[in-house]
């Protein structure tokens, strides 16, 4: 006997066909659309025009909720408005969709360092160095949260890595003298504290850690120069009037050193020690 062609299950076959096919035709519009929404936002980054960069991001993620490239570049920019949390989202969408890409895991862990929540950062980061050792921004960004979180060994270990690649960045150097110092490793801290210096001879905070460390070594005289030259740049800096009153009290210069101690304290009203200090001086002076 005959069969019958099911012409009814072969209509529905084919009406079920043409709608994949329209889907799929829809879907890649979507796709090219996108894209082209991406490709506007990396010109409008590239000139930093950052917010209608973001916006250009939007409208490709809209088409395409699962663009990595978009999110990652939106990221990038609301990092760059300085929308630290939109930027951290966009990293943990990136990350929830794709967790190798590492692009979005150290920025991630750079954003968490901005938001000084630096126990979750340096965890970020220490992964990002276990998929990829040496990865430079990492090692420095990683010593900073690590040296805010007071963990100074550690923080010195991932700046010796850096030094170890022939770093001649300022901070580096900086960083590098302030974990030993902290570590009272002086002596060892000096050479670091003074090649950040000769890098950046403008910056304050690079010269008043040399002028304690050199006040710590007992090197007076060069303490005492070094606290003038931050005194230069600022004269109202708090610690390098009371620095210069240390000095001077050492050299028994007593006169000077409580007019030092006067000024530090207008500065600094509030601090118990600097005003034993300069109640010290002003009982050895009326001696």
């Amino acid at each position: 006997m005959r069969r019958r062609v099911p012409w009814r299950r072969l209509g529905l076959a084919a009406l079920v066909l043409v709608l994949l096919v329209a889907l799929g035709l829809w879907s890649q519009r979507k796709s090219i659309a996108a894209g082209y929404h991406l490709l506007h936002a990396n010109v409008l980054a590239g000139s930093a025009r950052f917010e209608p960069a973001l916006e250009a991001c939007g409208r490709a993620l809209a088409l395409r909720p699962d663009f990595r490239a978009a999110l990652e570049l939106r990221a990038r920019c609301a990092l760059e408005l300085g929308r630290l949390e939109d930027g951290l989202a966009d990293c943990e969408r990136l990350l929830a969709l794709a967790p190798e890409v590492r692009g979005a895991r150290f920025l991630r862990g750079w954003t968490l360092v901005q938001l000084e929540r630096h126990e979750e950062a340096a965890r970020e980061l220490e992964a990002v160095l276990a998929a990829e050792p040496g990865h430079l921004e990492a090692l420095r960004w990683r010593a900073h949260s690590l040296a805010c979180l007071g963990r100074q060994a550690e923080a010195l270990e991932c700046l010796e890595e850096v030094m170890a690649q022939g770093s001649e960045d300022a901070w580096v150097h900086y960083a590098t003298g302030r974990a030993l110092k902290e570590l009272g490793r002086v002596s060892e801290a000096l050479p670091s504290l003074a090649r950040a210096v000769e890098l950046a001879p403008e910056d304050g905070e690079y010269l008043l850690l040399l002028a304690h460390a050199q006040y710590d070594h007992g090197d007076n005289d060069a303490a005492g120069a070094t606290y003038e030259r931050v005194l230069a740049l600022d004269p109202r800096s708090g610690s390098a009037l009371w620095g210069r009153a240390n000095v001077l009290t050492v050299r028994g210069e007593l006169a000077r050193a409580l007019e030092s101690y006067e000024q530090a304290l207008q500065v600094l009203p509030d601090d118990p020690l600097l005003r034993v200090q300069r109640a010290e001086a002003l009982a050895r002076l009326a001696r």
